[in-house]
């Protein structure tokens, strides 16, 4: 009995890998997909352990010079998951065990702001 336990975990583990994969390939095919605000969303992948979304902007949506990243605060972007589409596509890794990776690109590939959160960040931001 604790064999088919065991493997019957296994097997509950394994799809949710499998759709969160499948959710992945279905999002890189609507790329690039206007995410508003001036961000287009132009890759998304998954690695060992975050969920990896990649925006291009211009520099008067973010600024992404070094001084403008300093200013740029890990809250402020934590404070953007009160947007509901941020706060699915947070939710989504979390519950997948992933977690949240957000690269923003400037248009001329010159300037890259990366804000990432843990799987436990996530956690505790999102079961507040």
């Amino acid at each position: 009995a604790f064999s088919s336990f065991t493997t019957s975990t296994k097997v509950e583990e394994s799809p949710n890998k499998d759709f969160i994969h499948a959710i992945v390939d279905q999002m890189k095919k609507d790329l690039p997909m206007d995410a508003g605000g001036g961000l287009v969303m132009t890759d998304v992948y998954i690695t060992s352990s975050y969920i990896v979304f990649e925006y291009t902007c211009s520099d008067t949506v973010i600024d992404l010079t070094r001084e403008g990243m300093k200013q740029l605060s890990k809250g402020e972007i934590q404070s953007s998951f009160s947007d509901e589409s941020a706060m699915l596509l947070a939710k989504m890794c979390m519950e997948s065990n992933y977690g949240m990776r957000m690269v923003f690109v400037n248009k001329g590939r010159s300037n890259v702001l990366e804000m990432s959160f843990s799987l436990s960040d996530l956690k505790t931001y999102l079961n507040k």
